[in-house]
């Protein structure tokens, strides 16, 4: 049964504020936060009347007989499956353990590897990121395009359709055909932020960006600091490693400073209309130090969010200790933004996931 990091955390702050003194509410908290289907409900019932049990014994139920654990053992090699309605969490991730205590030692690393700040990885813990960022499974919101499809009960009549099926009754009309627009996943844009201040978040965003473009074939990717580059035929290659020397040829300010309002102003001008941005879903990733005109960041963000579907701002910073975003640029630009979330850990890229699977509108420009 699957239980992501977000549904764990709910079902610790319920548990929390009831008291595990109160054995039913407890157990009422628990199927309200971690089953989502009868069948889990099923499941947790079991699990929570096994583990609250009088007895030392858990019940016949949850001891795995020979064929169970046969069945275990095989699951454990088998490739990596994820569904497409929900993020990964530590128990879909083959950790290849070898023996009960392997196991609990490598799911208690890749625990602490979720909330680990990227700035501290080892290239080893980098490996392992890696691996759970290409099982995320991403899905953006949806728009009416222009082409017609079939529909029992559409709102608009299918002429062509109405006309073929009038022929065989010497043109008398006998139903009448309906449509609607075909819905397709809305553009993303990906603008992120290289700079100087950015260096030690820069290698697992340059992951993110390219599981993103992997993901979506209309997304749209640029890397800024002084200046604007965009990279989306770069990344287009299948392999990260691959694609790393050409990024280096052309990001020709990469580590340099930040003028956040002039990559804007860039990218609305010469690029929004060329790459099709108007009711795509924007994430600019930007730790938001800004060395140029606040007022120039203010007026592009606010053009930015006019045209955009949703305007997503992620920060590396955000959840640090001790951190707000007291700057200039951020100050500028989070009053125009939809979204203000992190991107300084697994964790935070498992919230991202859920957060744009629900996302709904934040404006009223449906289509």
């Amino acid at each position: 049964m699957p239980v992501s990091t977000p549904r764990l955390l709910l079902f610790l702050a319920a548990a929390e504020r009831i008291g595990l003194d109160q054995h039913d509410d407890v157990r009422h908290a628990a199927v309200a936060t971690l089953a989502s289907s009868p069948e889990e409900v099923a499941i947790v019932e079991r699990l929570f009347a096994g583990l609250f049990a009088p007895t030392a014994e858990p019940p016949e139920s949850l001891v795995p007989g020979p064929e169970a654990a046969e069945s275990a053992a095989i699951e454990s090699t088998a490739p990596l499956t994820q569904p497409a309605d929900r993020p990964p969490s530590l128990t879909d991730l083959d950790l290849d353990a070898e023996g009960e205590g392997g196991s609990r030692a490598l799911y208690s690393r890749m625990e602490r590897l979720l909330w680990r700040d990227f700035a501290d990885y080892t290239d080893a813990e980098l490996d392992e990121a890696r691996r759970f960022l290409s099982a995320l499974r991403w899905r953006l919101p949806m728009r009416r395009s222009r082409r017609r499809e079939r529909a029992k009960h559409g709102r608009d009549i299918d002429v062509r359709r109405l006309l073929r099926s009038c022929r065989p009754h010497q043109g008398e009309i006998v139903s009448i055909p309906r449509a609607r627009a075909k819905l397709k996943p809305r553009k993303l844009v990906l603008l992120c932020d290289v700079s100087g201040s950015m260096d030690v978040y820069t290698r697992m965003l340059l992951h993110l960006l390219h599981s993103l473009g992997t993901a979506f074939r209309r997304t749209e990717i640029f890397l800024f600091s002084t200046r604007l580059t965009r990279i989306t035929s770069v990344l287009a290659d299948a392999d990260i490693a691959a694609a790393l020397p050409a990024l280096s040829e052309e990001v020709h300010d990469w580590s340099g400073g930040t003028r956040i309002g002039e990559v804007l102003r860039s990218f609305n001008r010469d690029w929004s209309r060329r790459v099709g941005a108007h009711g795509a879903v924007i994430m600019i990733i930007s730790d938001g130090w800004d060395r140029g005109d606040v007022q120039l960041l203010q007026r592009e963000m606010a053009r930015l969010r006019r045209t955009s579907h949703a305007l997503i701002w992620l920060n590396p910073l955000l959840g640090s200790s001790g951190y707000s975003p007291l700057t200039q640029g951020m100050q500028a630009a989070l009053p125009h933004t939809d979204r203000f979330l992190s991107v300084r850990n697994l964790a935070s890229l498992e919230s991202l996931a859920t957060d744009l699977n629900t996302l709904a509108a934040p404006h009223k420009r449906l289509g």
